[in-house]
């Protein structure tokens, strides 16, 4: 059941976040972060449980990606 709940999370925010980046529309593009980075928790327990640290590695990179996109488009707003 777990499996489920992490694919699950892993879908649902990952999809999201990559469908929101291509928007043309800044408003909504801006919220890919928020998703992408809600997601990198069950891209982590995955990883942990199958021992994937290669996986373990990206979730690193890719969390740090996204909380710099929330940086850019959130806290610091120049886009706003």
């Amino acid at each position: 059941m777990v499996d489920v709940i992490i694919q699950a999370g892993i879908l649902c925010f990952g999809v999201s976040a990559v469908f929101l980046v291509a928007s043309k529309r800044f408003h909504i593009r801006r919220w890919a972060y928020i998703l992408g980075l809600m997601g990198q928790p069950f891209w982590a327990v995955m990883a942990w449980r199958d021992e994937g640290w290669g996986v373990g590695l990206l979730v690193a990179v890719y969390t740090f990606t996204w909380a710099r996109g929330i940086y850019e488009h959130w806290i610091k707003g120049d886009d706003l």
